[in-house]
C-alpha cells in the first residue's frame, strides 16, 4: 500500500472513491507516471477532471478545470496549499503551469 497521511495514500483513496481505482504498488510519487503507463493507464501532459497530476515528488487529483484554464486540485501532505501530514487541502494551479506536469488518466 501507500504511507498513511501522505499524498500517495490520499490519491489512491480518492480515485477509489471516484470509481477510478489505481494500482496498489506504484511506489512513491516520483514513480507513478512510469508505473501507471506500464499498467496501461494513459499518461500525458493533458489535464482532465479526475486525473492524477504528478511531478517528481508529489501527486494530487485534478478536481476541476476552471473556465480560465486553471486547475483546482485536492491533495494531502502538501505544504504549498496549507496542508500537511494527513491533512487534505486544495489549491489552484495556474493555466501557465499545466504543461510542467504529467497527468495519469
Amino acid at each position: 500500500g501507500y504511507a498513511y497521511g501522505n499524498c500517495t495514500s490520499y490519491v489512491h483513496w480518492k480515485r477509489a472513491q471516484m470509481g477510478r481505482p489505481i494500482g496498489q504498488m506504484w511506489g512513491n510519487a516520483g514513480t507513478w507516471a512510469s508505473r501507471a503507463a506500464a499498467q496501461g493507464f494513459v499518461v500525458n501532459k493533458t489535464p482532465a477532471p479526475g486525473a492524477i497530476i504528478q511531478d517528481w515528488g508529489h501527486v494530487a487529483v485534478v478536481e476541476e478545470i476552471l473556465p480560465n484554464g486553471d486547475l483546482r486540485l485536492s491533495e494531502m501532505n502538501a505544504s504549498v496549499s496549507g496542508g500537511g501530514y494527513n491533512i487534505v487541502s486544495g489549491r489552484i494551479l495556474s493555466a501557465g503551469q499545466i504543461g510542467q506536469y504529467m497527468y495519469i488518466h
